[in-house]
C-alpha cells in the first residue's frame, strides 16, 4: 500500500559484518591449515547470527558468503560505535585476532537492494584495527620465535606450532574427517602425484542488486487473460503494452498525497469504466480494483524509468509484469545457489570412490604431529601421529600392495627423521598391529552461496567440471546468459604449497569476475524444439560455436512464461514479436520467440585451468584488463581462446579422441606437428594467425599429419588443438592409446 500518516511504508537499515576471506585462509602451506581456518570462520559467522538474532535481537540474516554476514535490522536510531566495537571485539575473540572485519550499518532504506552497493563499499573500506588478540600471546612469553604456520604468535618449548594453530588444524581435522574426506593433499593425489584445485564460481553481483530479478516475471499476459472477475483479454506482452498505451499516460503516474491518490484511483476507474469492453479499460479497472496497486506500479515504473531510459508504457508494464527484489526472493536466489554448489559437493565424493590409509599402532608414543619417518615396506614417508590415540596413519596415497606390505611388517621399527618445521629427530618405534580406515581422496574447502572449493585427483578433475556443467544447465537452464557459472581448474603436484595454489584460485575468480560481467554477443545459427525445451546453436568470434539447452515448461507440464527470456539485441521484427517485452539493457524475447538470426547479449560462462609447475607460474591466471582474455603461450592476449566458455568443456575432450584416433597418430607425430605449428607462428605470424603463409601451413599439415580433418583445422586456428595437447598429454599424461584402448573395449 502507498505510504500515509496512518500506514507508512516500513523501513529497514541494513548491517554488514564483512572481511576478506581470500587473506584469512591463502597464508597456509598445508591443506589441513588452510581447512582448520575455513572451519573457524564458519564457526565465526555462525557466532555473529547468534549474536545479532537471538542474544542483541537486532534483525535477521538477509545474505550471508564466505566474507561475511549481512543483517536486516530495524530502523532505529541505535549506538553505532558501540555496536560496532562490539561485533568487532566478538570477531576478534574468535578468531584470534586473525580477522579484521568491517563493520557498517546503513541508513534508512526500503530496499534490500541496497545491499548490493554496501557490500562494494565494505569491501573497500579499510578494517579499523585495534591490537588483535594474538599479540597478548607476547605479553609472557621469554621465547622469541615466530609459529611457522601462523607467523604471529610466539612458538614456544619444544613445539611444532603455537597452541592457537593445534587447536585451529585438530579442530579442522575432526570436523572434515566427520565428512569422509582427508585433509591430506598427499592422501589426494592420483597415481602421478598430482591434486587438482577445482574453483566453481557464481557471480551474484546482479541479482542481489535487483537488476536480473527485473528480467523474471510474476505474472503473464496468459494469466492476466483468466484472471476471476477482471479479464484483462490479452494474449501477448505486445498486446498488454499496446492496452497500457491507450491509457493516457498522466493517469499512469505516481502522484503524492493520500488525497492525490484516492482522487487518482477514481479518475482511472472512471476512465475504464467508459472503456469497459477494450483491453486498456479492463486493465484500468483491474488497477484501481485494490487500494495501494496503481500507485505500487507507478512509483515502480518510474524508477525503471529513470534506471533503464525506458519509455514510459515500457516501464508500467515491466512494473506490472517483473518479480520484485524482496528480501525474501534475494534469500531464496542466494540459498538457491548455495543449496546446489553443496549438491555438487556431495556428488564429488561418490565419483572420486574410496581409498585405504594404513593406521599403525606403534609400541611407545611418539610426541602427536607430523613426521618424515622410514616406514618398513614404504620407505622414507610422511606420517601423523593422532593427538587422540596416539597411532600413526599414512597421509599419501598408499597402493594396495603397499598396505600388505606394511601388514607383513609388524615388529619392524618405524623411524622417525624429522618434524614438521625440518629440525631432525630420533627414535624407533616396532609396530605392534596396522590396520586400515577407508576415506574418500577429496576435500571441500568451502562451499557458500558463490564459491565452492575443492581439492580432488587431478585425474578426476575434468570429468567433476563437465559434472558441474551439466548439473548447472539442468538446474538453472531457465535463466541461462543472467546467472554467470564460471569453472576453473588448477593442477599441480600434491606438496605444492596451499598458499600459492589458493592465490591462483583467487585470481581465477577475478578473471571470471572480469569478463563475466560484461555482456558478450553470439548469433543464433539454429533453433529446434523438441517436447518443450529448446535448443540453440550460436556462435561468436570470441568463443567460437555451441548449444544451449533451454527448457520452457514449469514443473506442471504447462508453458512457462515467467523465466526463459534472452536479451535480443537484433533480429527481424524484434518489436513485433508477441512474448517480449523491453527491459534491462535491451528487449527480452521468450525463448519459444528467438529466431535464426538474432544477436543474443548474454553473461557468459567461463572455464579456464592451469598448470602449477611453478610457485610463480600463479601470476598467469590473471585476464589482461584491456582484453578479457588469459595469456596463452602461443597467441598471447590479444588472439588467446582463454578462458573458454564453460558450454565448451565437453570439445576439450571431444578434440583429444579426434587427436588419438587419427590412422597412423603416435606420440612422435603429435609432438612433431604441434612442435612445427608452434614453431612457424612464433616466427611467421604477425597478428592473428588465419592468414598470409602461416594459414597455409596449418592446411597442409593438418591434411598430411591429422586426417585433413576440418575440426581438427579449426581447432588449430583458434588455438583449442594446442591446449588440449597441453592438458591431456602434458598435465594429465595420458596416452594416445588411452582412447583408442576405450573406444575398443
Amino acid at each position: 500500500p502507498p505510504a500515509d500518516e496512518e500506514r507508512p511504508r516500513p523501513t529497514f537499515r541494513l548491517l554488514t559484518v564483512q572481511w576478506n576471506w581470500w587473506e584469512a585462509v591463502t597464508p597456509f602451506a598445508r591443506l589441513s591449515d588452510v581447512v582448520g581456518r575455513v572451519v573457524m570462520l564458519e564457526d565465526l559467522r555462525r557466532k555473529l547470527r547468534r549474536l545479532v538474532e537471538t542474544e542483541y535481537g537486532l534483525g535477521n540474516r538477509v545474505y550471508e558468503d564466505d566474507d561475511g554476514v549481512h543483517f536486516l535490522v530495524a530502523d532505529l536510531d541505535w549506538d553505532e560505535a558501540e555496536l560496532a566495537a562490539r561485533l568487532r571485539e566478538s570477531v576478534d575473540r574468535e578468531s584470534g585476532g586473525e580477522v579484521s572485519p568491517v563493520v557498517s550499518l546503513g541508513g534508512s532504506t526500503r530496499y534490500v537492494t541496497d545491499l548490493a552497493a554496501q557490500i562494494k563499499t565494505a569491501r573497500a573500506t579499510l578494517p579499523t584495527v585495534g591490537e588483535p588478540a594474538w599479540v597478548a600471546t607476547w605479553s609472557d612469553t621469554p621465547s622469541g620465535v615466530v609459529c611457522p604456520v601462523c607467523r604471529r604468535r610466539p612458538l614456544e618449548g619444544d613445539r611444532d606450532l603455537c597452541p592457537w594453530c593445534e587447536q585451529v588444524r585438530r579442530r579442522g581435522i575432526r570436523h572434515r574427517l566427520a565428512q569422509q574426506g582427508t585433509v591430506w593433499s598427499g592422501e589426494i593425489a592420483d597415481g602421478r602425484g598430482n591434486v587438482a584445485l577445482l574453483v566453481a564460481r557464481f557471480d551474484l553481483r546482479e541479482w542481489l542488486d535487483g537488476t536480473m530479478s527485473h528480467t523474471l516475471f510474476i505474472t503473464s499476459p496468459q494469466d492476466m487473460a483468466v484472471v476471476p472477475n477482471l479479464p484483462v483479454p490479452v494474449d501477448s506482452w505486445q498486446s498488454l503494452r499496446q492496452a497500457v498505451g491507450n491509457i493516457p499516460a498522466h493517469l499512469l503516474e505516481p502522484v503524492s498525497t493520500p488525497a492525490e491518490i484516492q482522487g487518482r484511483v477514481q479518475e482511472v476507474r472512471r476512465w475504464g469504466k467508459q472503456r469497459r469492453d477494450t483491453p486498456e479499460g479492463t486493465l484500468a479497472r483491474r488497477l484501481t480494483a485494490r487500494f495501494g496497486r496503481l500507485q505500487y506500479a507507478a512509483t515502480v515504473a518510474q524508477d525503471l524509468r529513470r534506471q533503464y531510459a525506458l519509455d514510459p508504457a515500457d516501464a508500467f508494464l515491466l512494473a506490472l509484469a517483473r518479480k520484485n527484489p524482496s528480501a525474501s526472493r534475494l534469500l531464496r536466489v542466494w540459498q538457491t545457489t548455495e543449496e546446489f554448489l553443496r549438491a555438487q559437493a556431495d556428488r564429488l565424493q561418490e565419483m572420486v570412490g574410496e581409498r585405504q590409509r594404513a593406521v599403525l599402532t606403534l609400541r611407545g608414543r611418539p610426541r602427536p604431529g607430523l613426521y618424515t619417518a622410514d616406514v618398513p615396506g614404504l620407505g622414507q614417508t610422511d606420517i601423523f601421529v593422532r593427538p587422540e590415540d596416539g597411532r600413526a596413519q599414512t597421509v599419501t596415497r598408499l597402493t594396495a600392495g603397499q598396505i600388505e606390505r606394511l601388514r607383513g611388517a609388524v615388529g619392524q621399527p618405524v623411524r622417525l627423521l624429522s618434524r614438521e618445521d625440518g629440525r631432525s629427530v630420533r627414535g624407533d618405534y616396532p609396530i605392534a598391529a596396522v590396520s586400515t580406515e577407508t576415506y574418500s581422496p577429496y576435500q571441500i574447502i568451502t562451499a557458500s552461496p558463490n564459491l565452492l572449493l575443492a581439492m580432488l585427483p587431478a585425474e578426476a578433475a575434468i570429468e567433476a567440471a563437465e559434472r558441474l556443467r551439466e548439473a548447472y544447465a539442468v538446474e538453472f537452464g531457465k535463466v541461462t546468459g543472467r546467472l554467470p557459472f564460471h569453472v576453473g581448474l588448477v593442477f599441480m603436484d600434491a606438496h605444492y604449497p596451499m598458499f600459492a595454489a589458493l592465490d591462483t584460485a583467487r585470481r581465477l575468480v577475478e578473471t571470471f569476475d572480469g569478463p563475466g560481467r560484461t555482456w558478450a554477443e553470439a548469433r543464433v545459427e539454429h533453433v529446434a524444439e523438441d517436447d518443450g525445451a529448446y535448443t540453440l546453436t550460436l556462435h561468436s568470434d570470441r568463443f567460437g560455436r555451441w548449444k544451449w539447452h533451454i527448457p520452457a515448461r514449469r514443473g506442471d507440464g504447462k508453458d512457462d512464461w515467467y523465466h526463459p527470456y534472452l536479451l535480443i539485441r537484433e533480429g527481424e521484427g524484434l518489436e513485433t514479436r508477441g512474448m517480449s517485452l523491453a527491459g534491462p539493457d535491451g528487449r527480452w524475447v521468450h525463448v519459444s520467440q528467438v529466431q535464426e538470426g538474432d544477436q543474443v547479449a548474454f553473461r557468459p560462462n567461463l572455464f579456464d585451468f592451469l598448470f602449477l609447475d611453478t610457485v610463480s607460474r600463479r601470476l598467469e591466471a590473471h585476464a589482461d584488463s584491456d582484453t578479457g582474455r588469459r595469456p596463452h603461450p602461443l597467441f598471447g592476449t590479444q588472439h588467446s581462446p582463454r578462458p573458454y566458455l564453460l558450454e565448451r568443456i565437453a570439445d576439450l575432450q571431444d578434440v583429444w579422441e579426434k587427436i588419438c584416433t587419427v590412422p597412423g597418430m603416435s606420440e612422435t607425430r603429435l609432438n612433431g606437428v604441434t612442435t612445427l605449428l608452434a614453431r612457424k607462428y612464433r616466427a611467421w605470424g604477425d597478428g592473428h594467425p588465419e592468414g598470409g603463409s602461416y594459414e597455409w601451413l596449418v592446411e597442409k599439415t593438418v591434411a598430411r599429419d591429422l586426417g585433413g580433418r576440418a575440426d581438427l583445422r579449426d581447432a588449430v586456428r583458434e588455438g583449442l588443438f594446442f591446449d588440449v595437447v597441453e592438458l591431456y598429454r602434458h598435465i594429465l599424461k595420458q596416452s594416445i592409446e588411452h582412447p583408442k584402448e576405450k573406444e575398443t573395449r
